[in-house]
């Protein structure tokens, strides 16, 4: 709270009478509600709505001159590609777009800063340790070092970062390390989980699972997910060099890469694409474009077009909406129950029945591709079942299917 605090002090709070307007597109989860404190605090206004729709958004930032919000890169992304309805709107007011939760393509964001002017800062945290990670600044957003935008910034204050190996050990300077952190807001432990908190917690690090490099000055450059790396005929490649390749591409909006199995490679990298409103590109020049940027080996051996890829939550990118029907309807039941037992958690749609059973939704749902599913704090019995995973596993399930 005090370095966030920090943050808007030193930007969006730079206003008229002191007062800050953030536009928070997402129920209260653990991001968002990290800053309403801060933003109290200073004598701040928190505008919350329900869901997100991009006129609404740019309605709201015209009308109650909203000055910081925090928006997942989905949800920049598709701001960034509706030029003509941000033309509509005086988004002038707008200082700080405070973004995190996911990966955001380097190219995509300097559309963004186009698009918006230099107003972004980036927060990379997860539950364990929440938002306090590490921060890349407005100021660090600098066009004149376009690496930089493919940072998620320096550590935070009261926290110790380092890049570890597999023996503990830190590595040097562009070499790939696990980020484990320590310090007063990490995580005690999961509840009731005692082989989970050893493992995460091990030699008194909390091991995040994600694989980073860091440059001379100190700023980290997030490879992946230690879980995602796919091997294809020997090389070890992360996705999100693939979807930032994939991104680079003048008709891509957003990608995302898995592997799956492959007699011949082993793992054989494969490519979701959404293009962007309006363009044109097949697989093979998607498949020549990465090959030019990062290699052969790099390269998509296939290449699935889809209108959409769906998150289930803001924090957590799940691709429910990718997944077989029975799986869906599995994913519903275990929501169904957890809300029938957790009322004041329900979203609007749900209703149970008198006698307690779960009733389900009103309606039966709208196809899910693209659709933002609730997601709150899950139950044991949720986090450890096979839906689950995140965006990759069930993008693998799908690709199986």
């Amino acid at each position: 709270i005090l370095d966030f605090g920090a943050k808007l002090r030193e930007s969006a709070l730079k206003r008229q009478e002191g007062h800050l307007l953030v536009h928070c597109h997402m129920g209260i989860s653990r991001s968002t509600a990290a800053m309403i404190f801060p933003v109290m605090l200073r004598g701040g206004y928190v505008r919350l709505t329900q869901g997100f729709d991009a006129e609404v958004f740019c309605r709201l930032v015209e009308e109650e001159r909203i000055t910081a919000t925090f928006l997942v890169p989905t949800l920049i992304y598709a701001l960034i590609d509706q030029a003509e309805l941000r033309a509509k709107y005086d988004m002038s007011s707008l200082d700080m777009i405070v973004y995190g939760a996911a990966p955001m393509s380097p190219d995509r964001l300097r559309e963004g800063i186009a698009a918006f002017g230099n107003v972004f800062m980036q927060l990379y945290g997860q539950t364990e340790a929440p938002n306090c990670i590490t921060t890349l600044r407005k100021v660090d957003h600098d066009l004149s070092r376009p690496e930089r935008l493919g940072s998620c910034g320096r550590p935070c204050p009261m926290v110790e970062v380092k890049l570890l190996d597999s023996d503990l050990n830190e590595v040097g300077v562009g070499e790939p390390g696990e980020i484990c952190v320590r310090g007063p807001l990490v995580m005690a432990g999961y509840w009731k989980r005692p082989d989970a908190t050893a493992e995460t917690l091990k030699g008194d690090w909390l091991h995040t699972g994600d694989v980073a490099v860091r440059d001379a000055e100190g700023f980290l450059y997030i490879v992946d997910r230690t879980k995602d790396m796919i091997i294809s005929g020997g090389f070890n490649i992360y996705p999100r060099e693939v979807e930032d390749a994939l991104m680079a591409h003048a008709a891509v909006a957003s990608a995302a890469v898995i592997g799956i199995p492959d007699d011949k490679w082993g793992e054989a990298v494969t490519a979701f694409v959404v293009l962007k409103p309006g363009a044109a590109a097949d697989a093979a020049e998607l498949q020549a474009h990465v090959k030019a940027a990062r290699g052969a080996p790099w390269s998509p051996k296939s290449v699935n077009f889809v209108e959409a890829i769906p998150v289930t939550g803001p924090d957590d990118p799940k691709c429910v909406g990718l997944l077989p029907e029975h799986e869906r309807e599995a994913f519903f039941a275990l929501l169904d129950e957890y809300f029938t037992q957790r009322p004041h958690l329900a979203p609007p749609n749900f209703q149970a029945s008198a006698a307690g059973a779960p009733a389900g939704r009103k309606q039966p749902p709208p196809p899910l591709r693209g659709r933002a599913v609730p997601h709150p704090p899950l139950p044991e019995r949720w986090e450890n079942s096979p839906h689950g995973g995140r965006k990759r596993e069930g993008l693998r399930r799908y690709a199986g299917s």
